[in-house]
C-alpha cells in the first residue's frame, strides 16, 4: 500500500527541540530547501514547552519554519507540575513568543498553540 504525500510536519515528542535547537535548524533547513526536500516553510512546524524567553526568541530568530507552543496547562501551577522544568509563568512566556513571531516573515509568523484535554475520572 502507498502512503499519501506528506503536507506537514512537526518536531514533536521527542525531548525538548530547542535544547537542540543548532542540529533541529539542520534539520528544518534541509526539509525547507529547495534542491533537497522542498517542504514549504509554513509546512513544517517546530514544538515547543518554552524552556525559556532566551531560546524562544533564538528560535523565532533561526528556524525558517513555524513554532508551536505546546501548552499543556493553561494554569501556571498545573503546568508546573505536567512540565516539572518549567521555569517561567505563561505571560512570560505569551509575551516572549509574540514578540519574538512578531521579527519572522508573515509567511512563518503564525504560532500554534497546543493543548491536551484530559478527563479525570
Amino acid at each position: 500500500a502507498k502512503l499519501p504525500p506528506l503536507v506537514n510536519i512537526v518536531f514533536m515528542g521527542m525531548g525538548e527541540p530547542l535544547n537542540n535547537l543548532e542540529q533541529v535548524r539542520i534539520a528544518v533547513e534541509q526539509l525547507v530547501h529547495p534542491k533537497a526536500f522542498a517542504f514549504s516553510r509554513r509546512a513544517v512546524c517546530v514544538s515547543t514547552v518554552g524552556p525559556s524567553p532566551s531560546l524562544i526568541s533564538k528560535a523565532a530568530r533561526v528556524l525558517p519554519s513555524r513554532l508551536a507552543w505546546s501548552v499543556h496547562a493553561a494554569d501556571d501551577g498545573l503546568r508546573r507540575q505536567l512540565v516539572p522544568t518549567t521555569r517561567h509563568t505563561m505571560e512570560q512566556l505569551r509575551d516572549t513568543f509574540q514578540a519574538a513571531l512578531a521579527l519572522k516573515p508573515a509567511r512563518v509568523r503564525g504560532l500554534v498553540v497546543e493543548l491536551a484535554l484530559i478527563a479525570v475520572c
